[in-house]
């Protein structure tokens, strides 16, 4: 015989809830049909040796939550996440380190000679400041005094050699596919001087490359429009506007940046209008806001010629300490792999501080991000932030993202929400993940939707300047009534603030998952519950099943004038297992579909519904943008 889950009186008054039993077949296995509004989605349950949190892989293994493997370059942190091998301390300007380096080292090694270790032939034009014999014709025994004599002089696709030497110079690239090859990037700088828009300008030339060079000045470091360039083994420092721009007004733009430093820019390390840029293994970090304003490590924008989309790809690489925005994407796609998105602080103004913001563009393009294997850590106000997008997230962790001071009081490690107020809905699949160790919320799922498969969202701490949240996952609609859908599979929901997951207004299936250890407020010791449903403008609904509910501080499961079905969960040790209220007029209805347990360690007890007058929680406070 199935247990039943059934009303009883509430502790202090006498409240009956309408209920609904629906035993069904006995055996667990076998299909169960979800229906929502006009979606039907037909789930087939795991087998039973696999615990709540747990993904079956095949027909006998289990595989815990969180990441399942670490990239090249990272390691296990000992907590189903991984975290980059990296020093222990900064490195000092001019050296650097991706992932998988234990030690700092230079950009490029120097090697012997006034040309190093150049691959010169019988087309290659020399360029050395040092020369002052005359009559140069760009040969070894006569250079060029300046890198710009060296370029008009070489024909399409020569080698343009650098020796030794601060060249005070902006250098131009028109329509010429010539390649700059320094000695080594502390050795040769290119600094270009006020009065010009930046020191390499790159437009039209096709194939043409920057290599083993430094470059610095007084405003943009690089300008390219027009072509497919080459840039190695930069070091792009101290420029007065941003280290790098891409444009497509002069044609179809692509730039790869490899093996780079980018350190100290102005405002932003690297922007990318309309155009292609791939990093990889390279290191951007310290944007510098002289000036106050908005900054940004990497932008990435639909362009403002013609609205084409830019991409972005980053392999690989480091972006640490930026202001503003990690990596902002805006009428763009993003593609990045073991890269890591650390640090970066608040504008002057104290907003933002967000790692990277996926997000809609001035144009027509929905932007997009697919994320394997990053590790985003240590920002503010948000560490993932999807407004009308799309997002594709697998191996990758989100942690530690505090609040703003005096702008956002309640930080979010993920967050899904429509573009504006009467956008679209963000949608996002996240699988063996980790967000953790947030202030505010873990993820926020506002107006749109969500799947987050064999993924660990654990240690959400309390907003610092109220004492309250801290919810593992809360799940509500848009300013524009956009409703929320949540579907949780095999992961784990712990060591929370005020609930597990909460559902306002909104849909959610949670299956085979394990909620636990989730403890009241900070500010007045309110709430504490494993899942909590609450219908406040409309309808909310929960399917629950297969799952674990535990140790958590006042229910495992409260819902509030709202619907519920539960299947084959366990609650342990909860001091109420289930709740129902009726709240704002509607009833709360709860229907057993069978195979449900109760009780703690090794007493057993009957699944009932209480009505402990169970106040619920209300919405996170309306995000910025």
């Amino acid at each position: 015989m199935c247990s039943r889950i059934r009303p009883v009186l509430g502790a202090t008054a006498a409240l009956l809830l309408p209920w609904v039993s629906g035993c069904g077949d006995e055996e667990t296995g076998g299909p169960t049909t979800t229906t929502t509004g006009s979606t039907t989605t037909t789930t087939d349950v795991e087998p039973a040796g696999c615990a709540p949190g747990e993904t079956p892989i095949g027909e006998e293994v289990c595989a815990p939550a969180g990441v399942t493997e670490c990239a090249p370059g990272f390691e296990t942190d000992g907590a189903q996440g991984c975290q980059p091998i990296l020093p222990g301390q900064p490195c000092a300007e001019g050296t650097m380190a991706t992932p998988g380096d234990s030690e700092c080292r230079p950009v490029a090694p120097c090697d012997d000679g006034t040309w190093g270790s150049i691959p010169v032939d019988g087309q290659t034009q020399h360029v050395d400041a040092s020369y002052t014999g005359g009559n140069a014709d760009g040969s070894a025994d006569r250079p060029w005094a300046t890198i710009q004599a060296g370029v008009d002089a070489a024909a399409p696709g020569a080698i343009v050699a650098i020796a030794e030497g601060t060249y005070a110079e902006r250098v131009t690239l028109a329509g010429k596919a010539a390649r700059l090859w320094g000695r080594c990037p502390e050795r040769v700088t290119i600094a270009g001087p006020a009065g010009f828009g930046e020191a390499i300008r790159v437009t039209n030339a096709d194939g043409a490359e920057i290599r083993d060079l430094a470059v610095t000045g007084a405003a943009t470091g690089l300008f390219v429009s027009g072509g497919d360039v080459l840039l190695d083994r930069l070091w792009v420092h101290h420029t007065g506007g941003g280290a790098l721009r891409l444009q497509n007004d002069q044609g179809a733009t692509s730039v790869t940046l490899s093996r780079s430093l980018v350190e100290q820019p102005q405002q932003y390390a690297i922007f990318v209008g309309g155009s292609s840029c791939t990093i990889d293994q390279s290191v951007l970090q310290d944007v510098q806001l002289a000036g106050g304003g908005f900054g940004a490590t990497i932008a990435a924008q639909d362009s403002p010629i013609d609205g084409s989309p830019a991409t972005l790809v980053l392999t690989a690489s480091l972006l640490a300490r930026g202001v503003g925005v990690g990596v902002l994407v805006s009428g763009a796609d993003l593609s990045a792999q073991a890269a890591v998105i650390a640090d970066t602080q608040p504008n002057p103004d104290q907003t933002f501080g967000r790692c990277l913001s996926i997000q809609e563009g001035v144009g027509s393009h929905r932007s997009t991000a697919n994320l394997d294997q990053v590790v985003i850590d240590g920002c503010h106000d948000t560490g993932l932030l999807v407004a009308g997008a799309d997002l594709v997230m697998d191996g990758s962790v989100v942690r530690g993202v505090g609040a703003a001071s005096g702008a956002e009081p309640v930080a979010r490690g993920v967050s899904l929400k429509p573009g504006d107020e009467a956008g679209e809905p963000a949608t996002g699949v996240i699988g063996t993940s980790v967000i953790a160790a947030h202030e505010g919320a873990g993820v926020a799922l506002i107006g749109s939707e969500l799947q987050l498969d064999s993924s660990v969202v654990r240690d959400i701490l309390p907003a610092a300047a109220v004492g309250t949240f801290g919810r593992g996952i809360q799940v509500q609609p848009g300013t524009g009534g956009q409703l929320p859908s949540l579907t949780v599979r095999w992961s784990v929901v712990e060591h929370a603030h005020e609930a597990g997951i909460a559902i306002v207004d909104g849909t959610a299936t949670i299956e085979a998952t394990a909620l636990g250890h989730i403890v009241p407020q900070l500010a007045d010791q309110r709430f504490g519950d494993g899942i909590i449903v609450v219908s406040l403008d409309g309808a909310s609904t929960l399917s629950l099943l297969e799952a674990g509910v535990s140790a958590n501080a006042r229910a495992g499961l409260s819902c509030h004038g709202s619907t519920a079905t539960v299947e084959g969960t366990e609650f342990e040790c909860n001091p109420i297992h289930l709740n129902g209220e009726p709240y704002l007029g509607s009833p709360t209805q709860v229907e057993d579909l069978g195979g449900n347990a109760c009780g703690c360690e090794a007493e057993t007890v009957e699944c009932t519904i209480a009505s402990a007058q169970l106040e619920p929680p209300g919405p996170l406070p309306s995000a910025g943008p």
